[in-house]
C-alpha cells in the first residue's frame, strides 16, 4: 500500500515559505549598522521577515503577489506544453510536416498576403487526431485561460499600495521590469510569439557570447539603451535564456493550428465555396477555413471549440497585459524603466497595427471574423 502523505509534504508548504528571501546586500546609503542583513538578525529562509526599518511592509505584498503570479504560470506552461508535445509526437507518427510560421518575416513577400502563411507541401490529416485528442486540448486551453483570468484580481490586490510605498523598495528591482518573469514570455512564445521577442534576443549592436544559445546576442556599449534595457541578457539569469531559446526554437500553438488549417480535408471544404475563396483571397487559406469552421460548427464541433479556446487565449493574454500597464501607470506614471520605456514601451506592444502580427498568437482566426458571411 502506498504510503500516504502529509497535506504540508504533498504541497511542498515548506519549501513554498522558505522561497520568501530577502537579500543581504547592503545598499546604496545604507550601513550594516542601520541594515537589517540576514547575519544581524539572524535570519533565515522560512522564518518571518526582518521589521527593522528600512525594509516595507507593502514589499511583502508585492513579493507574495508575484510569486502567486509566477505558481500559476508554471500551471499554464505544464498545460500549454503537454498539448503541444502531444500534437507534435502524433503528427511525426504519421510523417507529417509542421512549418514554423514566422508571420511578421513574410510581410514583404508581395506573394503572400500580410500576416499570413501557406505552406501547400505541409499537408496533415484531421484524422490524425481522434475526439479524446481535440477534447483533451480544449479543456487543457481553456483551463489556462481561467487561470490568467482568475489572476487578473491580483492587480487589485497590489493597487492597495500606494505610489509612494510601491517607490520605497522598487530600487531594489534591477532593472525594474516585468521582464523579469521568464516564465510569462515562455506562455508567449509557446503561443507563437517569435517575431515579438526577436529583439530580446539580438539586441541592437549585439555581439555572440560562448555562454548563450544559439542566435542570441549580448549587449555591447554601440547597444541603445532602450534595446539594452529589452534584452534577455540584461534582466534574465543565464539559466531562464537558454530555456526561451528552447522553446523559441521548439513548435509552438501557432505551427500546430496553422498546420491544422492546411489539413487536407479544407480542401473539399474550399471547393464547395470556390466563389466565396475566389472574391476574398485565394492567398487567405488559413483564414477562409477558419471562418468556414468557425461560422459552420457542424462541420467539426470540436475544431470549432479548438479555435475558440485559442482566440480565448490570445484575448486573455492582450487583457493580462493591459491589467500590468494600468497598474505600473498608476504606480509609476510615465516615468523611465519599465521594459526599458515605461508607459511607452507598454503602450507600442499594445498597440492595434502591431498586434496582429507580433502580439496576437493567432491573427488568421482574429481576421476569419472580418470574412464572415
Amino acid at each position: 500500500m502506498p504510503k500516504k502523505l502529509l497535506y504540508s509534504d504533498y504541497i511542498n508548504v515548506k519549501t513554498l515559505r522558505e522561497s520568501l528571501r530577502i537579500p543581504e546586500e547592503v545598499p546604496e546609503g545604507k550601513d550594516v549598522a542601520t541594515w537589517p542583513s540576514a547575519k544581524k538578525v539572524n535570519w533565515k529562509p522560512g522564518k518571518t521577515w526582518p521589521t527593522e526599518k528600512p525594509w516595507c511592509h507593502e514589499e511583502v505584498l508585492f513579493i507574495r503577489t508575484h510569486q502567486a503570479f509566477e505558481i500559476w504560470f508554471a500551471q499554464i506552461i505544464h498545460d500549454l506544453e503537454s498539448v503541444i508535445n502531444e500534437a507534435v509526437s502524433i503528427i511525426y507518427q504519421n510523417n507529417g510536416k509542421i512549418p514554423k510560421v514566422e508571420l511578421a518575416k513574410r510581410l514583404s513577400d508581395k506573394n503572400k498576403v500580410n500576416g499570413y502563411f501557406y505552406e501547400p507541401e505541409a499537408k496533415i490529416s484531421l484524422s490524425w487526431f481522434t475526439e479524446e485528442n481535440l477534447n483533451t486540448w480544449i479543456q487543457r486551453l481553456k483551463r489556462s485561460v481561467l487561470v490568467l483570468k482568475n489572476c487578473l484580481p491580483f492587480y487589485d490586490n497590489l493597487a492597495t499600495m500606494t505610489p509612494k510605498q510601491f517607490l520605497e523598495f522598487r530600487f531594489r528591482l534591477d532593472p525594474a521590469s516585468g521582464f523579469g518573469s521568464s516564465q510569462f514570455r515562455e506562455v508567449e512564445l509557446m503561443l507563437g510569439l517569435r517575431e515579438l521577442h526577436e529583439s530580446k534576443f539580438k539586441p541592437q549592436n549585439g555581439v555572440e557570447s560562448d555562454e548563450l544559445p544559439n542566435d542570441c546576442l549580448k549587449p555591447t556599449e554601440k547597444t541603445p539603451m532602450r534595446s539594452k534595457m529589452l534584452s534577455f541578457v540584461t534582466s534574465l539569469p543565464l539559466e531562464e535564456i537558454h530555456r526561451l531559446a528552447r522553446r523559441r526554437d521548439f513548435y509552438n500553438f501557432r505551427d500546430i493550428i496553422y498546420s491544422i488549417l492546411n489539413a487536407e480535408e479544407f480542401e473539399e471544404i474550399r471547393a464547395n465555396n470556390e466563389e466565396r475563396v475566389k472574391s476574398f483571397a485565394t492567398k487567405n487559406i488559413e483564414t477562409i477555413n477558419a471562418s468556414l469552421i468557425l461560422e459552420n460548427p457542424s462541420i467539426s464541433f470540436q475544431l470549432f471549440e479548438l479555435f475558440q479556446s485559442c482566440l480565448e487565449l490570445d484575448e486573455a493574454i492582450l487583457i493580462w497585459r493591459q491589467y500590468h500597464m494600468s497598474f505600473v501607470e498608476k504606480m509609476i506614471g510615465s516615468r523611465q524603466g519599465t521594459g526599458g520605456g515605461g508607459i511607452k514601451y507598454l503602450n507600442d506592444i499594445l498597440d492595434p497595427e502591431k498586434a496582429k502580427f507580433t502580439n496576437q498568437g493567432f491573427p488568421t482566426l482574429w481576421e476569419s471574423r472580418t470574412v464572415f458571411m
